[in-house]
C-alpha cells in the first residue's frame, strides 16, 4: 500500500484545453471573459464526467484533465468541440497525450503531462491534436483517422514526440506542418538557406553602422518585452517537481498576456539578430528552492547585455511548495510590471490604466494568502499584517487586516471576527480613491457574508465606481449579479 504523502504512478490520458483569443477578449471586454470561464465549466464538467474524466486543474482560460483511456479523452473532446462549435467566443484548442503520470493531491506530475501541455497550442482552433501514443492506442478503432503534422521540438521536453491532428468527426486541421526535416528534404533548399543568410548579414552591418541614427526613431530607451528564460525548482524532498514547473511558467505566462502591458516573447530567437533586436526584451529567471521548513525565491531580471535589470528575493517560512507556487503566480506578473514602470522600461502610465498596481508587493504576497480561503492562511496574514502595521502606518494594511477578519467570518461565523472588520473601517476616513473602492468591496463582502444580496451588490458598484482598474470587484460584482439573477429566475417559476 503506497504512502499517503508519496504520489500514486499510473498510467493515464491527460489532456489540456485552452480558450483560443481569450486574451484579447479579457482585454476588450473583462466582465465578459469572466462569464465566458463560467459557461465553460458549467458546460464542460458533465461532459468530462460523462467520460470517466478527472477535472484536474484550471488555469485561467485553460483546463488540465485526466481520463482513464486514451478513447476515452478523445471521445470526451470530440464531443467538447461539437459541443461548444455554435457559442460565441468560446473557441477551443485541445491536445492530449497519454503516458505514466504520478498524482497526489488531485494534482498530476511527470514529463507525460508536459507533453501534454505543448502539444495542446498545436492543435487548430476547434481542433483536437494528440501525440504518437494517443494515436498507437486507437489504431483498432477505424472511426479515428488522424494527419501527421511532425516532429517538431517541444519546449522543455527532450523525449521526441511525433504529432498528429484528429481528421475525421469533422475536425479542422492546423493550417502548417510541422514535418522534421529528412536528408532528403535538405539539398533543394540550402542555397535558400544561403541566400537568406548572406541577405541578413548585409542587413545587419547596414543597420550596424547607421544603428546611432535608427535607435531614436525606435524609441529603444524602452523596454516592451519580456522572455521566460528559465524557471528552476529545487527541493530536498523526493517528489517530482514538473507539475510544479509547469503551473509556475504557465500561470506567469497567463498573468502577463491577460495583462496585455508586456509583449511576452515565446518563440526561439534567431541565432542572427538585427542588433537592435537584441536591446528590446528582459529576460527572467528563477530558482524556488524548498529546504523543508523555508521555501528560499530568488526572480532575476536580466538586460540583454547581462546585467541585472532587477531583482526579487524572499523567504517564505512554513509554507507549503504549492502555495509558495501559487504566491508566485500572483506576484511575480505584479512585481515584473511596477518594477519595469519604476526603472522606465516602459509607460508607467500605461499600466495605470487598467491595473491598479498602487499597493506595495506586500499587499500582492498577503493577497495570495487570503485567496486560499484557509484558516490557518488567513491567520498567518493577520499576524503578518500586524507585524507590518508596527513599522508602517498604510492605509492598505488596515483595509486587508478587515479583508482578513471578514473572510475569517465567513469561514467559521465568528461574530468577533465580523467585529474586528469593522471597527478596523469605522476607525479609518478613507480619502484615496484606490482605498476607497478597496472599502466598499470590503463592506460588500461582509454583506455578502450576511446573505444581503442587495446591499452587497450596491456596495460592489460603488467599488467598482471609485476604482476601476481592480479586476476583483468586477468579477465579485459578476458573482453577486449571478446570484440576484438566480434567485429572481427562482422566484419568478
Amino acid at each position: 500500500m503506497p504512502s499517503p504523502d508519496r504520489p500514486t504512478r499510473k498510467l493515464a490520458a491527460i489532456m489540456f484545453t485552452d480558450i483560443a483569443g481569450y486574451t484579447e477578449l479579457s482585454a476588450r471586454d473583462e466582465e465578459g471573459a469572466f462569464a465566458l470561464i463560467e459557461k465553460q465549466r458549467k458546460i464542460l464538467k458533465p461532459i468530462v464526467s460523462e467520460f470517466s474524466g478527472e477535472w484536474l486543474k484550471e488555469m485561467g482560460d485553460g483546463l488540465l484533465l485526466s481520463f482513464p483511456s486514451s478513447k476515452q479523452a478523445v471521445n470526451c473532446a470530440i464531443k467538447i468541440q461539437h459541443t461548444v462549435k455554435e457559442i460565441d467566443e468560446l473557441n477551443l484548442r485541445i491536445g492530449s497525450h497519454q503516458g505514466d503520470i504520478l498524482e497526489k493531491d488531485g494534482d498530476v506530475f511527470g514529463d507525460d503531462v508536459n507533453v501534454a501541455a505543448r502539444i495542446e497550442p498545436i492543435s487548430a482552433i476547434g481542433g483536437i491534436a494528440v501525440s504518437e501514443k494517443v494515436v498507437m492506442d486507437l489504431m483498432s478503432s477505424p472511426e479515428f483517422t488522424f494527419k501527421f503534422l511532425g516532429l517538431p521540438e517541444l519546449k522543455g521536453i527532450k523525449q521526441q514526440v511525433k504529432i498528429f491532428a484528429l481528421s475525421s468527426h469533422s475536425m479542422p486541421l492546423p493550417n502548417f506542418n510541422l514535418s522534421s526535416l529528412k536528408n532528403s528534404d535538405l539539398k533543394p533548399k540550402k542555397l535558400i538557406q544561403m541566400i537568406s543568410i548572406f541577405v541578413t548579414v548585409i542587413i545587419s552591418a547596414l543597420i550596424f553602422y547607421s544603428y546611432p541614427y535608427i535607435m531614436p526613431l525606435l524609441g529603444n530607451d524602452k523596454y516592451s518585452s519580456l522572455k521566460i528564460d528559465e524557471l528552476i525548482i529545487k527541493t530536498e524532498k523526493k517528489i517530482d517537481v514538473a507539475s510544479y514547473l509547469l503551473a509556475l511558467n504557465h500561470g506567469i505566462e497567463k498573468k502577463l498576456k491577460d495583462n496585455g502591458r508586456i509583449r511576452l516573447l515565446e518563440i526561439q530567437e534567431s541565432k542572427i539578430i538585427f542588433p537592435f533586436k537584441t536591446s528590446r526584451y528582459l529576460l527572467l529567471n528563477s530558482i524556488v528552492i524548498d529546504k523543508g521548513d523555508i521555501v528560499d525565491v530568488s526572480f532575476t531580471l536580466y538586460s540583454p547585455d547581462g546585467s541585472i535589470f532587477d531583482k526579487y528575493e524572499r523567504e517564505f517560512s512554513d509554507s507549503k511548495l504549492k502555495h509558495v507556487i501559487n504566491t508566485l503566480i500572483e506576484v511575480i506578473p505584479v512585481w515584473t510590471l511596477k518594477t519595469m514602470a519604476t526603472k522606465g522600461s516602459i509607460e508607467a502610465s500605461s499600466i495605470s490604466e487598467s491595473n491598479q498596481y498602487d499597493y506595495p508587493i506586500e499587499y500582492y504576497e498577503l493577497l495570495a494568502l487570503l485567496s486560499s480561503h484557509e484558516n490557518n492562511d488567513i491567520q498567518n496574514a493577520i499576524i503578518k499584517l500586524e507585524e507590518i502595521d508596527i513599522i508602517d502606518n498604510s492605509s492598505w494594511i488596515d483595509l486587508m487586516t478587515a479583508e482578513a477578519y471578514t473572510i475569517g467570518y465567513i469561514n467559521n461565523n465568528a461574530t468577533s471576527y465580523l467585529n474586528m472588520a469593522k471597527d478596523k473601517l469605522n476607525t479609518n476616513d478613507f480619502t484615496d480613491p484606490v482605498d476607497i473602492g478597496y472599502e466598499w468591496y470590503i463592506k460588500s463582502l461582509i454583506n455578502y457574508s450576511n446573505d444581503n444580496i442587495e446591499q452587497a451588490l450596491i456596495s460592489v458598484n460603488k467599488s467598482i465606481k471609485a476604482d476601476k482598474t481592480e479586476k476583483r470587484y468586477r468579477e465579485f460584482h459578476h458573482k453577486i449579479r449571478s446570484i440576484k439573477l438566480n434567485r429572481m429566475a427562482s422566484n419568478d417559476s
